[in-house]
């Protein structure tokens, strides 16, 4: 049911109103404003979808009722409905946000409910585009992909916050310091086709980290500047893991809206046109959403009441299913090891029914065919086909977790290995320590008594005969 205030002092004018609507739209709202009290209390409640206001007013004018109007609601679609207007007021109208201007005469009657029509669908298609490009920007901070605009000079004009965190800055002015123009593509070279390429970074904190680097050239601006994204890839690099890099262009939606009094025929055109735009915007932004979805290495996914509402191909391959249909529909949990699911159970509750997202957190995982794999898995809050959500992202890292434990290993059995040499070093020294004490005795003896003994006592005395020795001056030697 829409909601509409229309805003009109004469009574006749306004039944005809009502009742030119009530036969496009069967179920409507109108409150109908007739002074500046109720138009202060309409305004003050906010209550209303669209605005049919005429120009001529006997407390005020259209123009002023269109700026009180869009300062507090600028995304609320106004139509003036008048026959006191000249060219010049519904041009100026026009630069103020006014969304349509119908001419009120007993044959525009009829126009009136489909400019209302229009206005209701363009500001509805508006909103879609907008909540579809707050989800994307969510998608691409929580992926942790960097979305800057820049001139062709190296001067940053736009980044966002994982921008900012890969710089390991706050600020663009803080960004602006590294030599951008050493990074960017010539012009010529962006002309032709999109570049991508990894590079070595210095940060501002002078620390170093490596970068897919993907940069446009966008010529639809009143001048060319260069779009890119950036991905901190420095973990891929030093653990040589292929990845792939996630890459979409970011447009510039900007559509200047030029309106003028023409005749009714090139009014309707230019109304078609309008909403066409509208929607190929909209089937733009969907598809850029789903595309960059289905790009991404990670996997993700939907769940709404505790099930799997969407899975993108790596949800799919990393829980070993086939085709969407064998996870959609299915319980979360199920998916869950038994020793996390209740901590899984108060994350889910967490994010619907308090919309706090959910860090990153490494858990168990247990697939289709029943194997438990490592996950590390952070999700945000959202609203899906109206009911309350959340969006996953989920990683699977088990590789990561037996190379830990292979090298925990290792380390292990280094220790034993030192252990074994350090009591092996201690028994032969143990060992020999006898042995050489007799031999060092006996040479002792030999060095001494070299004058004084035979030969054949020397020889005897010798540590291969084991005998005890006596002193020369022992009678009878």
């Amino acid at each position: 049911m829409y909601r509409i205030l229309l805003i009109d002092d004469t009574p006749n004018d306004r039944l005809l109103i009502v009742r030119e609507l009530s036969r496009e739209f069967p179920k409507l709202q109108v409150e109908e404003i007739i002074d500046a009290q109720g138009f202060n209390q309409a305004l003050t409640a906010g209550n209303f979808d669209l605005v049919i206001t005429d120009y001529q007013l006997r407390w005020n004018d259209g123009l002023t009722v269109l700026q009180e109007i869009k300062s507090p609601y600028p995304d609320c679609p106004v139509i003036m409905f008048s026959d006191s207007s000249t060219l010049e007021i519904v041009v100026e109208a026009m630069k103020a946000g006014l969304d349509d201007f119908v001419p009120k005469s007993a044959k525009h009657y009829v126009r009136l409910p489909v400019a209302v029509r229009s206005a209701l669908q363009r500001a509805e298609s508006e909103y879609r585009a907008k909540r579809l490009e707050m989800r994307l920007q969510t998608l691409l901070n929580r992926l942790n992909v960097g979305v800057f605009r820049s001139t062709l000079d190296g001067c940053l004009l736009e980044g966002n916050a994982s921008f900012l965190r890969i710089l390991s800055v706050s600020s663009l002015q803080e960004a602006q310091s590294l030599d951008w123009r050493e990074l960017l593509q010539p012009e010529a070279e962006l002309q032709r086709s999109n570049h991508e390429r990894e590079v070595e970074l210095r940060r501002v904190d002078d620390s170093s980290i490596w970068i897919s680097l993907s940069q446009s050239l966008n010529i639809t601006e009143a001048e060319p500047v260069i779009e890119g994204l950036i991905e901190d890839i420095t973990e891929r690099k030093l653990a040589q893991e292929a990845l792939k890099q996630a890459k979409e262009e970011l447009e510039s939606r900007v559509v200047e809206r030029t309106q003028s009094l023409q005749q009714v025929n090139e009014q309707l055109l230019k109304e078609i046109r309008e909403r066409k735009q509208a929607q190929e915007r909209l089937h733009e932004s969907e598809a850029r959403y789903r595309q960059l979805v289905e790009l991404c290495p990670d996997a993700i996914y939907i769940q709404s009441n505790g099930r799997f509402a969407f899975v993108n191909s790596a949800a799919i391959k990393l829980y070993g299913a086939t085709s969407p249909e064998e996870l959609i529909g299915r319980s979360v949990l199920d998916l869950v090891h038994p020793d996390y699911r209740r901590i899984v159970q108060e994350r889910i509750r967490k994010l619907t029914e308090e919309n706090i997202q959910s860090e990153r957190m490494e858990q168990k995982a247990v697939r289709l065919d029943g194997t438990v794999i490592n996950v590390e898995v952070a999700a945000v809050p959202f609203t899906y086909q109206q009911m309350p959500a959340a969006q996953v992202v989920i990683r699977d890292i088990s590789d990561r977790k037996r190379i830990e434990a292979e090298l925990h290993n290792s380390l292990e059995k280094e220790r034993e290995l030192n252990e074994l040499k350090s009591r092996l070093i201690t028994t032969i020294s143990h060992e020999y320590r006898t042995p050489l004490t007799i031999i060092q005795s006996s040479a002792e003896l030999l060095e001494y008594y070299e004058n004084k003994w035979s030969t054949e006592k020397k020889t005897y005395s010798s540590p291969a005969h084991s005998v005890k020795y006596h002193s020369p001056d022992t009678p009878g030697q």
